[in-house]
Parts: C-alpha cells; sequence; structure tokens
C-alpha cells in the first residue's frame, strides 16, 4: 500500500492562511505521487481506483531496456494468462496453449493462401497456394493415406522390411507361369511345373547314359545325380518345404514376420514396426526417439531427457532425493523313414542306433556297397548314409542352403539372424538400437532407464512420469500436472523455459515482472520505473477533489502540460508551475481525494 493524501488543515470565513499550510497541503499531494511510496491505484482503499481502461489506438509496454524480456500477465481468479515479448529471440511467447477458434485460420508469410485452420470439427486442413514441404528424415503417418494423384518414388520400395528396386520389378514384368522367358524370374505354374529350359550346366562329370533301379538303393559311397527325391519329393522342394514352408508356416511368431521367399529361396525377418507384446524397454543409458536428434535419453542416472533438434529442452529428475555324418543326438534312439505305400503306411528305412546303426529297408535291399558308374534312376526310394550335390555332402549342402545363402542374403531390420557353424544353429537377436520400429502400443506398458526412472502408461488413458522411484508428473486428458501439489518445479533458477503459449495463467503468489509495463506502442502511454524510484506516466493527468477551494489559477488551453481541477463541478486547467509541485515546495489546497486517468 502506498502513501496516501491526507488534509492538513481546514479553514473557515476569516482565517487567515499561512504559507505553511499550503506547504502542508502540497507536501501531502508530493507524498501521494511519489514515485516508489506514493498511491498505486491497485483497487484498495484510498490507493485511487483501479485503471480499467486505456485510450489511444497505440499503447506501448516496456521500457526500451537492452536484453530484457516483457511480461504481460492476465490475473484470473484460479487461472492466469501469461504472455512474453522475448528481447533478444525477437518473438511473443505464451504461456498457455492457444485457441483458434472455430473455423479461424492462423495465417504464414502473408494473410494469403497459407494457413491452417480446422474446416470441421475433427479435421485439420493444411493449405498451400502452391506447395507443401515436410523437411524431416523420416515422417511416420499412424493412419491410412489417400493419394488423389500419381506417388512418385525416388528410391526403392520397401514393403514390410522388404526393399524392391525397379530393376528388380523388371525381371517379374511379363512373367509366365510356367513358362521360361530370357531374363525374366522363373516362376512354377500350378501343379509346380515349368517347361522350356534350355540348358542347364553342370560342374561335375556324367559317366553313363542312364540307370534304371526298380527297387531300392543303398549306396555307402557318393551319390551323384541330376535330381533326387525324397519319398516321392524332389530334394531341392523336400527341402524347401522342410524349412521354408513347414517350418515357418506353421511356427510361433510375435513381434516379428518370418517370410520365406520363394522367388530366391531366402527367409527373411523383419520386427514389426507395431509392437504390442513388449511391455518393458528397460537399459542403462537407452534412448528413444525419431533419431539421435529428437529424442528421450535416459543418458544420465535417475534423470530423462527430452532433446528435439538436438537441443536438450527438458531434464525430469527428482527435486527431492568330411564325409557327411547324419547324427541323432539321443543315445541309442533309431532313425526312421516312414510313408504311405497306396493307402498303407509303411516304415521304409529304421536304422538302429542300438544296434550300432543297422539299417532295414522295408524291400528289397539289405546291402553293404552299391557301386554305380552311371546315372541313377530310382523308381522307388533312396536311402543313403551320405548322399551328395554337386560334390557338395547333403549336411552340407543343406547347411549352406539354409544357414550360409538363405540366410547370408537375406533381408533383416532390426534384428541380426546368424548361422552358427559350431553347433548348427540359427540365432536370433532383435537389435538394441531399433529405428524401424514406429510404434509400441500395450496395456501397462514402461519405457525407461529402469523400473525407477521410467515413463509408465500403468493407469488408463493417462502418461505417468516417475524419476528416482518417485511419481513426478502425470499427463492426462486436457492436463499435465504434478502428481503433488507445489512439488515439482517447471525450469530451474539457471535453466528456464525458452517460451509459453499459455491462454491463462493461476499462481497462489506473487508476479514479479522483472521489467517495465507497456501498454501498446512506444509513442503513447507509458508507465515507467527509473533507477532512482520515480514511476513516470506519460499523457495528461486529471485531478479530481470534493471540495470547492481549489486553486483559482488558470491557463490557457494552449498549455502542453496541465493538471485538471474539479471546483464545485466546474473544472480549471493549472499548470504544475502554478499548482507549484516541485520538490521540497510548499503550496496549499482541500484536494482530499485523488484519481488518475490517463490519455
Amino acid at each position: 500500500m502506498g502513501a496516501t493524501y491526507t488534509r492538513q488543515s481546514s479553514y473557515s470565513d476569516g482565517d487567515v492562511i499561512t504559507a505553511a499550510h499550503t506547504n502542508d497541503e502540497f507536501n501531502q499531494l508530493l507524498a501521494a505521487f511519489q514515485a516508489s511510496t506514493g498511491h498505486t491505484h491497485d483497487g484498495t482503499a484510498n490507493e485511487g481506483g483501479p485503471i480499467t481502461k486505456l485510450l489511444g489506438n497505440s499503447i506501448t509496454l516496456g521500457a526500451g531496456t537492452a536484453g530484457t524480456d516483457i511480461t504481460l500477465t492476465f490475473d484470473g481468479e484460479t487461472s492466469d494468462g501469461v504472455m512474453y515479448w522475448m528481447e533478444d529471440e525477437d518473438h511473443f511467447k505464451f504461456a498457455d496453449d492457444v485457441v483458434i477458434d472455430s473455423t479461424k485460420k492462423l495465417y504464414f508469410y502473408d494473410e494469403g493462401g497459407e494457413y491452417i485452420y480446422a474446416s470441421a470439427d475433427g479435421q485439420l486442413d493444411l493449405v498451400a497456394g502452391t506447395e507443401i514441404q515436410i523437411a524431416a528424415t523420416t515422417i511416420d503417418i499412424n493412419g491410412a493415406v489417400d493419394i488423389s494423384g500419381n506417388t512418385t518414388i525416388g528410391g526403392s520400395l520397401i514393403i514390410g522390411g522388404n526393399t524392391l528396386s525397379s530393376a528388380e520389378l523388371a525381371f517379374l514384368d511379363g512373367v509366365t507361369a510356367g513358362t521360361v522367358s530370357a531374363s525374366k524370374a522363373l516362376v512354377v505354374d500350378s501343379d509346380k511345373d515349368i517347361a522350356s529350359l534350355r540348358n542347364i550346366t553342370l560342374t561335375g562329370e556324367l559317366d553313363a547314359g542312364s540307370l534304371d533301379v526298380s527297387g531300392d538303393a543303398d549306396i555307402d559311397g557318393t551319390l551323384e545325380a541330376d535330381a533326387i527325391t525324397v519319398d516321392g519329393v524332389a530334394l531341392a522342394t523336400y527341402i524347401r518345404d522342410t524349412v521354408g514352408t513347414n517350418m515357418l508356416s506353421s511356427n510361433t511368431e510375435s513381434g516379428i514376420t518370418v517370410t520365406y521367399d520363394t522367388s530366391n529361396d531366402n527367409i527373411d525377418f523383419a520386427i514389426d514396426a507395431a509392437q504390442t507384446g513388449i511391455t518393458s524397454l528397460l537399459a542403462t543409458d537407452i534412448k528413444i526417439g525419431e533419431d539421435d536428434q529428437t529424442k528421450i535419453d535416459f543418458e544420465t542416472a535417475d534423470e530423462i531427457h527430452f532433446y528435439a533438434n538436438n537441443v536438450s529442452l527438458i531434464s525430469l529428475t527428482n527435486a527431492n532425493s568330411g564325409d557327411a555324418v547324419l547324427t541323432v543326438p539321443t543315445a541309442d534312439k533309431n532313425f526312421t523313414v516312414k510313408g504311405t505305400d497306396g493307402s498303407s503306411a509303411v516304415t521304409a528305412l529304421d536304422i538302429d542306433m542300438a544296434a550300432s546303426g543297422d539299417a532295414t529297408f522295408n524291400n528289397k535291399v539289405i546291402a553293404a556297397e552299391l557301386d554305380i558308374s552311371g546315372d541313377v534312376d530310382v523308381d522307388g526310394t533312396l536311402e543313403a548314409d551320405a548322399i551328395t550335390v554337386d560334390g557338395v555332402a547333403l549336411g552340407t549342402f543343406i547347411r549352406d542352403t539354409v544357414g550360409t545363402n538363405m540366410v547370408s542374403s537375406n533381408t533383416e531390420s532390426g534384428i541380426t539372424v546368424t548361422y552358427d557353424t559350431t553347433n548348427d544353429n540359427i540365432d536370433f537377436s532383435v537389435d538394441a538400437a531399433q529405428t524401424g520400429i514406429t510404434s509400441l502400443l500395450a496395456t501397462d506398458i514402461k519405457i525407461g532407464e529402469d523400473d525407477e526412472t521410467k515413463i509408465d502408461f500403468e493407469t488408463a488413458d493417462e502418461i505417468h512420469f516417475y524419476a528416482n522411484n518417485v511419481h513426478q508428473v502425470k499427463l492426462v486428458d486436457n492436463a499435465f500436472t504434478p502428481q503433488a501439489d507445489s512439488d515439482v518445479d517447471l525450469g530451474a533458477s539457471g535453466t528456464y523455459w525458452k517460451d509459453a503459449f499459455i491462454d491463462t495463467v493461476t499462481t497462489t503468489g506473487d508476479v514479479d515482472v522483472g521489467g517495465n509495463i507497456e501498454l501498446g506502442h512506444a509513442s503513447d502511454t507509458t508507465i515507467a520505473r527509473s533507477s532512482s524510484g520515480v514511476v513516470t506516466i506519460e499523457g495528461n493527468t486529471i485531478i479530481t477533489t470534493a471540495n470547492s477551494d481549489a486553486a483559482t489559477t488558470t491557463t490557457s488551453s494552449s498549455d502542453a502540460d496541465f493538471v485538471l481541477v474539479d471546483d464545485g463541478g466546474v473544472l480549471k486547467k493549472i499548470t504544475p508551475t502554478n499548482l507549484g509541485i516541485t520538490a521540497g515546495a510548499a503550496s496549499t489546497d482541500d484536494v482530499v481525494a485523488l484519481s488518475i486517468a490517463l490519455g
């Protein structure tokens, strides 16, 4: 509360008015208008009425101090609004949300063809006269895309983790199933047949024209053949069916898609972009985001750091504290080949491991050795202890086909697939740094450094932030709030928030304005406080009094600076010189109440 005016003297007819009387009254006026201790116009008793209207087409706020931001606060009952003019950054900042009402537009560049607006409830339109350019390394669209025009792709087309180039598309263009075409992919017909292959070149040799074996064949040595069937199925098909079709078609996949590509016999592995089975991502120094510049980084223990465009924007902490050998791994267990003869089930071959590998065929041949120098045509079942394909042992051929060829040249995205030659296993390891996952959705999912510093979705429709095992803040529908009242700071003394766009601001404490309050532009009314403490009000001042014994000295209306005195309903213009309002001077008047109107 500032100093107020108190009447010093009362007069009756015939009283002698001395200079001391006038000095006392004007000293009271000086005290009431003193810059640092005078009346405040804050609406309290004897402080003058609150300022409810500022007249003028241009009003200036601020003192023009270099490097000093200007704050304008709207004092509401429960929520306050704050707007800043950022001096060095040369822009406005709002501490609350900004709402563009109804279908009103937010224009860019000029009030022309570039703007953002809601053309209808639930729809946001981006409008440009010529082009909308999105400059980003990754664009994530979580929904259907409707493109009315053409789509041009400068690079390759990636579908489900599989990359398809224009050259690869050319191999499929014009292909007829079952027919061989030059420089085209081979596609079998519905009967799995293909015709018109011109030449097949073998790197080995053929020593005989043909070999027709009506029964079974048991070959203890090496078998070389143009084609080998297992239980009536071609060897290549048998391998593909066993590995590609059977082992993968009925397997279990969760969070990963494993595809057998019949066009190149590859087994492709792709981590699903939308993950629903992952419920926890916990690791020291884990980071999650669009790229290494826009991310949530748990680089410091018990802290969560938010980065955008490689700038650390937010840190959340606890402010309170040889020959091929086919082996059966189980001891004394038989190796058995079974099939169907017509409608009857048969055991074509049974190798008894408990009997040192005795092999029993269902029909015909039980022999120690069969040496054939030419081709072999087996109408029945061919069983061999060792089979080679193009000079390669069958076990090695299968391992090379599946482990080396099908895995080494396959496509991997977000996962590392390794063929371990020490145990013939195919190992799968999901990469620690994921760039292809665009969605992590699961009930009660949590992401963070560990179970104490994390982002937790433990409550439906809410996001909870923990640091050092303390629930700090939460994000709910239409609100971002601390968990406990007056517990979490928004920024710190050395790390301020840059811009805030706020509709209203509510505070239970004081509002400290570091600069001046400037209403409008620099050419109009300004309330400024100098370093000496003097408050300067630019413009005319009106002083009203309830007593008619006001000073009678007037000047012409052309005076640039004056005071209007209400003398019994008659306004009189008095210059500051005639009023005698000077430092240390004395004057006399009967003014008992003062108010200032700017304009």
